[in-house]
């Protein structure tokens, strides 16, 4: 499921779109309960998250230098050899806890009451996520409602993008093909 979980409720925002158009690529404006209002921002929150402490440490400065140095870090704190603590990002918003209810669930049942109410068939599959092997993992995921799991596996995705391959792409459309038959042929 991966990406499709949500925790938190995303409600549009006027003027605020879900990502901005960087030369970093696209940074998604909302993440975990807080809304960056620029491209500056989200930028300056990723660019916190993913550089080397460096305050108050000579060895995390040094390492910072340099791209060789950088790896040598980031082998290090593999290891848990270096201080990686981090200065809490200095923004308006604290990251809230995780609900222990996905807010994508109650989503998942507005769509299944519905399709329910127009007499439409609600079908849920999952797609594996194997790129972050925790996201399958996820509790209260699917809780009352009917999913079927893909059967395409590991092998049959590109892992260099986390999306299905040739193979995977014709074992699973074979997939959703059997799902459809199976609810023509229940439908009087």
């Amino acid at each position: 499921m991966g990406n499709d979980v949500c925790y938190f409720d995303r409600s549009p925002y006027l003027n605020y779109p879900i990502y901005y158009h960087t030369n970093a690529g696209n940074l998604y404006s909302y993440s975990n309960g807080i809304l960056f209002t620029s491209a500056d921002s989200i930028y300056d929150f990723i660019l916190e998250d993913i550089s080397i402490p460096t305050a108050n440490n000579l060895f995390n400065q040094f390492c910072s230098t340099t791209a060789i140095t950088t790896l040598l870090w980031k082998a290090l704190n593999h290891y848990g050899l270096v201080n990686n603590a981090r200065i809490p990002f200095n923004y308006s918003h604290t990251e809230p806890p995780k609900p222990d209810r996905l807010y994508s669930h109650d989503q998942l049942m507005a769509i299944n009451n519905l399709s329910v109410k127009n007499g439409a068939d609600f079908v849920l599959v999952s797609i594996s996520d194997f790129m972050n092997k925790n996201a399958n993992n996820v509790p209260h995921q699917f809780d009352s409602l009917e999913y079927f799991p893909s059967p395409v596996k590991e092998q049959d995705y590109d892992m260099d993008n986390g999306h299905f391959n040739d193979n995977g792409h014709a074992i699973y459309a074979r997939f959703l093909h059997k799902i459809i038959d199976s609810l023509s042929t229940s439908t009087p």
